[in-house]
């Protein structure tokens, strides 16, 4: 977003603190930046993946993504770590057929480790929601599905910035894959670009902010 999105909005002397850098992400996530820095800088090959969507039923985007990561020829093994809605049937069809997957999926609901998750895994394939500050402040380069209108102008920024790829069918998640596999100079770029995107102190900066607003009001 930029200062011309909100004119008509508000008043012309409003200051508009907006943008990646005012994301207002939990403070884990800039705590584990330094060592997210180090591992992605030691990535050799993609060996964990995660998977999230957002928190309503995707039971038929979830199955999209399962089945394109199938068609993927793998060099060593992955692992799947799926934050899915513990109502949504996807889980049983996961449990009943896990031995028709090339990959182990780890399924996850109401977590509150997705720090932790981030840090551990080399791609993610995900909505375009506020979830994406807390990736590009981990440096998580992501494949993002657009699964709400107000999400769009999160994704095309994204891609903009070389932090993410988009894709709307399997076709296109098969080739957004295969473009982030093939290339280490390619996984640099969007790991880089991720980075650049957010650091996590958006909380530190309002309040900052808005403390020396009131400072400043009562002298």
């Amino acid at each position: 977003m930029t200062d011309e999105d909100y004119f008509g909005l508000v008043n012309v002397d409003c200051k508009k603190l907006i943008g990646s850098k005012y994301a207002p992400i939990r403070d884990e996530f800039s705590q584990l930046r330094s060592l997210a820095i180090t591992k992605r800088s030691n990535l050799k090959s993609i060996k964990r993946i995660l998977v999230f969507l957002g928190g309503g039923l995707q039971t038929k985007n979830i199955q999209v993504v399962l089945d394109s990561l199938k068609a993927i020829n793998w060099n060593n093994k992955i692992l799947i770590d799926l934050v899915v809605n513990k109502d949504d049937p996807i889980i049983n069809s996961i449990t009943k057929k896990q031995d028709q997957y090339p990959y182990k999926i780890n399924v996850f609901s109401n977590i509150d480790n997705m720090a932790e998750l981030i840090l551990e895994t080399d791609l993610a394939i995900g909505s375009a929601g506020s979830i994406s500050w807390e990736r590009c402040c981990l440096g998580l380069p992501s494949i993002l599905k657009v699964v709400a209108e107000n999400q769009r102008v999160i994704a095309e920024n994204l891609k903009k910035t070389g932090a993410a790829l988009l894709w709307e069918d399997s076709d296109q998640l098969i080739n957004a894959i295969k473009k982030y596999k093939s290339s280490k100079s390619f996984q640099n770029g969007m790991i880089g670009s991720a980075f650049e995107v957010c650091d996590g102190l958006g909380v530190k900066r309002l309040s900052r902010y808005i403390n020396n607003f009131f400072i400043l009001d009562t002298r």
